[in-house]
Parts: C-alpha cells; structure tokens; sequence
C-alpha cells in the first residue's frame, strides 16, 4: 500500500483529500444492507473526474463484497481523517502520516470501485478502468474489456486451463 505522493505539488493535498474523504462519506452514508445490495441492481454513479486527478475515471460502481470486506478499516479512517476535514487549514503535503492514511484510503477505494485513482504529480499509471480476472478453467468466452470509449484501462487475465473452444480476450474496443 502506497502512501499519496504529491509532495512535489503540495497545492493539490487539500482537493486530494477532498475528493478522497468525500468518496468515503459518500460510500459510508449510502450503505446498505446485504440483503438490499442482492435485491438492488445498484447503478454506476457517473462523475466528473476532479482536475486533481490524472487521467479519467469511468462511472463508479461500488462492489458491495469489497466494501463490506473494508468496512471497518474505512470507518476507522473515516475517524482518523475527520480532524482535517473538519480543520482543513492542517491539511499539509508534508504531514507523513495524512498521507499515509490518504494512501490507505485510496487503496481501498480502488479496490471498492475496481479502478486506479492517481494524483496529478504522482508517478504512477493514470486513473481509470481495471480488470483484474482469475479463473481455473475458461470454457466459453472470458473477455476483460469490450468496450466504445474506455479511455483508459489496465487487464489482468489469468487462468489455469483454456479448454478447446474457450476464448480469453483482454480488451477489443472501438478506442481505449
């Protein structure tokens, strides 16, 4: 787990932590059950990517496993990053362990939501879709990104065995 690496542009700290603790206010007050989560097709939340972030993010779709999985450390981190949000002048590209948290918090948002979140000045892949797959045996068809538009993406397939007749695709697209 990485901490945030923005100290060469210590400007954007604060819209970072913004955007990072808003997402798990956001994610924290719209829980909901597991029994709600199965009977609910839960929708994509369309979003415009914050001019802090590099790169684009597609629409957010929580995985309510990964959340459930996450909740406790979230909570925790919710209480541990309240203090800035509620005194935003402390909010400092070099408070190591702010970042710390702010990285731990990413981590796990990008896990929830199943893409990269990156900062304008880290060095990392930018912000966008990710595919991570892992199957023992692919009998029909196991297709990573199919897509019209993507607009950035990061495919990881494994599996064990690809009988005759099965087929493994990482992305096919009308643009990416």
């Amino acid at each position: 787990m990485e901490p945030i690496s923005i100290t060469l542009a210590g400007a954007i700290a604060g819209p970072a932590f913004a955007f990072l603790f808003g997402r798990l206010t956001r994610l924290l007050d719209n829980r909901v059950s597991k029994a709600d989560a199965n009977a609910l097709e839960l929708e994509a939340e369309e979003i415009e990517t914050p001019e802090v972030v590099q790169g684009v993010l597609q629409p957010l779709r929580v995985d309510e496993d990964q959340l459930e999985r996450r909740l406790d450390e979230l909570e925790e981190l919710a209480g541990r990053l309240g203090v800035y949000d509620r005194n935003p002048d402390r909010i400092q590209s070099e408070d190591d362990k702010l970042l710390e948290n702010m990285g731990r918090l990413r981590n796990h948002l990008e896990c929830i939501y199943g893409q990269r979140i990156t900062f304008v000045g880290e060095r990392r892949p930018i912000s966008g879709s990710r595919v991570d797959q892992s199957v023992d045996v692919v009998e029909g068809d196991m297709t990573g990104i199919d897509g019209k538009s993507v607009r950035g993406a990061h495919v990881t397939q494994r599996s064990q065995h690809i009988p005759a007749g099965g087929k493994v695709i990482g992305i096919r697209a009308d643009e990416v």
